[in-house]
């Protein structure tokens, strides 16, 4: 299940829309369990980035970020043509992923940023993967990402 950020929140409630502020995002994984806020400095094991092509993000530029498609029936999900490809800066045991919008972020704690966090998985949870082992050098596609509002 996703947990939003209050940044995410605010800017959906008041000026903007969810996709909007998703485009040209990143995916940080992270190795063991899904933090308690999406608000709060990361202190998990980075393992990795998931970017379009599998090619460098660049904070505050278009380049090899990523886009949701469309909402469908209170879901969205990453843009079926788009290759989302996750490459490893180290080895591990995938447990939870955080979406970042375009503006840089350093993963300390912050109530204005626009982030979401959720579960990854094979067959179940939010980001869809063909392995959860995070090993440098093989790179992983991500198959699906479905996020959803209940």
């Amino acid at each position: 299940m996703s947990n939003f950020s209050t940044g995410a929140i605010n800017y959906v409630m008041g000026t903007g829309s969810f996709k909007v502020a998703a485009q040209n995002g990143v995916i940080a994984l992270f190795a063991g369990g899904l933090p308690a806020s999406a608000d709060a400095q990361i202190t998990a094991t980075l393992l990795g980035y998931v970017t379009k092509d599998g090619l460098p993000f660049v904070a505050g530029s278009p380049t090899n970020g990523l886009n949701l498609d469309n909402p469908v029936s209170r879901v969205i999900s990453k843009v079926p043509t788009d290759n989302w490809i996750f490459v490893p800066v180290a080895n591990g045991t995938i447990g939870w992923f955080m979406y970042m919008g375009n503006a840089p972020d350093n993963l300390l704690a912050s109530t204005t940023l626009f982030r979401f966090q959720g579960t990854c998985g094979l067959g179940s949870g939010d980001l869809q993967m063909s392995s959860l082992n995070s090993r440098i050098g093989t790179n992983i596609v991500i198959s699906s990402c479905d996020i959803g509002g209940n």
